[in-house]
């Protein structure tokens, strides 16, 4: 049986590749930002955002998690992405 220690490694190690997919989809941001400000496409597309959100709770609801926290998270990382956006399209 392992020990809570143990588990908290576990949890250390899941943090760390939940930042490192944060840190990849920022990079992917940061590409689609220098295209719209090429092509000048804002920065919100609302077509899109309801895309990933029903996406986002399909899958949340299929793993059994709470859509109420899930949603919350997500709009984090949506406003994370948009501010990006936002400096690189200054």
């Amino acid at each position: 049986m392992k020990t809570i220690d143990q588990f908290r490694e576990e949890i250390d190690t899941t943090d760390n590749k939940i930042l490192d997919l944060l840190s990849e989809r920022m990079k992917i941001v940061k590409k689609i930002a220098i295209q719209k400000k090429k092509t000048n496409l804002s920065i919100f597309d609302k077509k899109r955002d309801e895309l990933v959100k029903k996406r986002w709770f399909l899958k949340a609801e299929s793993l059994d998690l709470e859509n109420k926290q899930i949603q919350s998270i997500l709009e984090e990382i949506l406003e994370m992405s948009k501010e990006t956006q936002r400096r690189i399209t200054k």
